[in-house]
């Protein structure tokens, strides 16, 4: 290879010699060519206005033979022509841009044929029979010896291009092989890349599997919202009775039963057991109000420590590792206790041996999601999960217990809460080590407000008023026509919007408007604004069970209503109503 290299430029060199003689050869054989082409031509002129005229020549025709002559100006080829008679005079002729008496007078005048550098000139006979009539001419103009050179150059051009491209593969020859040899040595780093990328491409499917995985959990989350919106109503109807049924026990009309006492006692506890499900609910589904205040994190964790090591038992082990804060965040304290409750259940049943359970909090520093942030982690000593195990941990209602051990809604209330509260969730296992969550929470720069004294319950307020109750829920309606007129007021019922303002309309004594928000057809916002239309003085209550279109603004809805959250007790309702009817304007109580 190396010893042919050495000859490669000559025999280039030599190859775009023989191109280029070539190149040379084609121009002169070219030129020829067109010098034949171009005599044809004028000779096949000639023949033919030698027969065209034969008949104007035999009979003495003049203006026929000129005519014959003066249609050879559609050939714009054609320079000029005529036609001699026997005698050699002047018959007929035609010239483009020359004068007629330009033309030769006489045949004998006219030498040999001649082609020159910008025409030619032809004759034929013009015979009859064996007689010789005279003699047809005709000169052609052909190209210009520029345009021909033009022509030629095009030629040359492509022959000096062809040989110069030689030349240039000839030399570039040397440079191919180096070029190879840096190419092998790039093959190597195409491996590597290749090898990056791949890794980047697995990476890249496990980030759009997690995604899958949170638009899961978000449809999921809006089912449950949905659930626990219609679980609500029915807590609000429990509420409702059990409430009514306490004052009755309380009140004038007590019944002193100690049984009726316990079952209603048994109730509301199981009341309570739903409410708190309830709001697991609608925290994951990231739907649920947070009554969020700022708290110190250290400081809740370690009142909430003793209640912790209580439901651990006596054989897991619960410590503390504490930063040094204070780290101040703005949550929901009882969502949060919550879910170190629910964390440390699951350590619970992971260390059915006994172990350790170390709750720890630090700075976060270096987390992309909550740039500023506290990190508490929730590590045990337990069996630890599977890597299955934990892509589903976060889903609702998944759990690996038994049957009845539990609801598969405690880690996914601390995936919702963590969320809504504006954090992230980590989870690191390993089987037969343990595990870790990380809930990196985001900080506030406020220091917490010193905790509100708790006041006694006030006793019902009651009222003479009469009240439009509007509810589609035909147990929550009947509950709530049933509370009010326990509290003394006159109550009107509506099962939607358009039948409310048909009492509307037909009933000026009405002093509330008691809607629920969320109802087929026209909700609860759509209702009090077509009322106020009708009614400017009307006072509006809204109510509902589905925090997401009912977000509680100091005590208002998003529209600016005045809401009360189901499931409501009854001396809630009661406070509520009285400080809205004693508002002076209805427009003052939105």
């Amino acid at each position: 290879m190396t010893a042919s290299w050495r000859f490669t430029p000559v025999v280039a060199i030599v190859l775009a010699a023989l191109l280029l003689g070539m190149g040379l050869l084609l121009v002169v054989y070219d030129e020829q060519a067109y010098r034949r082409q171009e005599t044809t031509d004028a000779q096949a002129e000639a023949r033919i206005l030698a027969e065209t005229v034969t008949a104007a020549l035999a009979f003495d025709d003049r203006p026929a033979a000129n005519e014959y002559v003066a249609a050879l100006e559609g050939d714009g080829d054609v320079r000029a022509a005529a036609v001699y008679g026997a005698d050699g005079k002047l018959f007929a002729s035609y010239a483009r841009d020359a004068a007629v008496d330009q033309l030769p007078p006489l045949i004998a005048q006219i030498g040999d044929l001649h082609l020159d550098s910008d025409h030619v000139l032809e004759r034929a006979p013009v015979n009859q029979g064996s007689d010789v009539l005279g003699t047809a001419f005709v000169e052609i103009r052909i190209d210009p010896i520029a345009r021909r050179l033009e022509r030629y150059g095009v030629i040359a051009l492509m022959t000096t291009m062809a040989a110069l491209i030689v030349i240039v593969l000839g030399v570039a020859h040397g440079a191919l092989r180096r070029a190879n040899a840096e190419l092998a040595a790039r093959a190597g780093d195409l491996a590597r890349a290749n090898a990056d990328l791949e890794t980047q491409i697995r990476e890249r499917r496990k980030a759009e599997e997690a995604l899958v995985q949170s638009q899961k959990m978000e449809a999921i989350g809006r089912l449950t919202g949905g659930v626990a919106h219609d679980f609500n109503n029915l807590l609000t109807v429990v509420a409702g009775n059990l409430d009514l049924i306490q004052h009755m026990i309380a009140g004038p009309r007590a019944l002193a039963m100690d049984r009726l006492q316990r079952l209603l006692e048994g109730a509301q506890r199981g009341l309570a057991r739903g409410e708190r499900l309830t709001r697991q609910l609608l925290a994951f589904s990231r739907q649920q109000p947070l009554q969020q205040r700022l708290i110190d994190v250290n400081a809740t964790i370690e009142d909430f420590a003793p209640f912790i090591q209580r439901a651990l038992g006596e054989t897991i082990e619960l410590q503390l590792r504490l930063g040094p804060g204070p780290w101040t965040c703005r949550l929901d304290p009882a969502q949060f206790e919550a879910a170190i409750l629910n964390l440390a259940l699951n350590a619970r049943d992971a260390m059915e041996r006994g172990g350790t359970l170390a709750i720890g909090t630090a700075a976060s520093t270096d987390d992309a999601e909550v740039p500023s942030g506290v990190l508490v982690t929730v590590k045990d000593t337990g069996t630890g999960m599977a890597p299955e195990t934990i892509e589903r941990i976060f889903e609702p209602f998944y759990t690996t217990k038994e049957v009845g051990k539990g609801s598969g809604l405690g880690l996914a209330q601390v995936w919702g809460f963590v969320t809504q509260s504006g954090g992230r969730v980590g989870v690191e296992s390993v089987v037969g080590r343990g595990t870790t969550f990380t809930l990196v929470l985001p900080l506030s720069e406020t220091a917490p407000a010193t905790a509100p004294k708790v006041e006694a319950a006030a006793p019902l307020e009651r009222g003479a008023e009469m009240i439009l109750v509007v509810e589609d829920d035909d147990d929550v309606r009947a509950m709530t026509a049933a509370t009010l007129d326990e509290l003394g007021y006159r109550t009107l019922i509506a099962r939607d919007g358009p039948e409310a303002l048909s009492l509307l309309g037909k009933d000026r004594g009405i002093d509330l408007l008691f809607s629920d928000y969320v109802m087929p057809g026209m909700s609860g916002a759509e209702l009090a604004r077509a009322a106020r239309g009708q009614r400017p003085e009307l006072k509006v209550l809204l109510t509902s069970g589905y925090a997401k279109h009912a977000e509680l603004r100091d005590g208002n809805s998003a529209d600016g209503f005045p809401l009360i959250a189901k499931p409501y007790r009854v001396d809630e309702l009661a406070a509520k109503i009285r400080a809205i009817l004693a508002q002076p304007d209805a427009r003052a109580a939105s």
